[in-house]
Order: C-alpha cells, then structure tokens, then sequence
C-alpha cells in the first residue's frame, strides 16, 4: 500500500490522450506506456506530439506547453 485512495491511472491517462487529442489515441497511450520509461505524464505527452504530430511546427512545441495544456485537463 502507497497511501493512495483513489485509482487516478485512468484519469491521467484520459488527461494525455486529451492533451494529445489530435496525434494519438487510447492505444497508442497504452503502447507507449506499456514500453515503459513513461512514468512523467508531462514528458510522454510531449513525446507523443514529437512523434506522432504532423504539424509543421511539432518541433517547436515545447514541454512548457505540453505541460500547461496537460494541467488544463
């Protein structure tokens, strides 16, 4: 037990899958956490848009970003 009374995997992982909404969907989450090394839901969301956005500008979107957007959620 980790002093945890709520299960909130599933809500993070509704938060990544909105703060990725247009690149990625409930599978491609759970491909990459399944991969493992995607612990810190900020940095896999922004991974997500680097490596599934088709934007022209992907690569200036920057963590910073992700992560407010994230926090919106």
């Amino acid at each position: 037990m980790d002093g945890v009374l709520a299960e909130v995997s599933q809500s993070y992982r509704a938060a990544i899958v909105k703060t990725c909404h247009t690149y990625v969907n409930d599978e491609i989450v759970t491909e990459m956490k399944r991969r493992g090394n995607a612990n810190d839901d900020w940095q896999l969301s922004h991974r997500l848009i680097q490596e599934y956005s088709t934007l022209p500008n992907k690569d200036e979107i920057m963590l910073e970003q992700v992560t407010e957007t994230f926090e919106q959620f």
